[in-house]
C-alpha cells in the first residue's frame, strides 16, 4: 500500500514540475543549469549514503 502512495506522490510532483519548468526557463536563462544542478546534487546526495553503508561490509 505504501508503495502506492509513493508512486502518486512521485506523478503529483513530476506534473507540477512539468508545469512551472517552462516558465522559469522563460524568467531565467540559466534555469536549465540550475535545474540540472539540483537533479544531480540530489542524485549524488542519495547514492553517497549507499557508497558508505556497502564499503562497510
Amino acid at each position: 500500500m505504501v508503495k502506492g502512495r509513493v508512486s502518486m506522490a512521485s506523478v503529483l510532483i513530476s506534473v507540477s514540475f512539468m508545469h512551472i519548468i517552462p516558465k522559469a526557463f522563460s524568467m531565467n536563462g540559466y534555469a536549465p543549469c540550475h535545474l540540472f544542478g539540483g537533479y544531480m546534487g540530489l542524485h549524488l546526495f542519495d547514492l553517497l549514503p549507499r557508497t558508505e553503508r556497502l564499503e562497510k561490509r
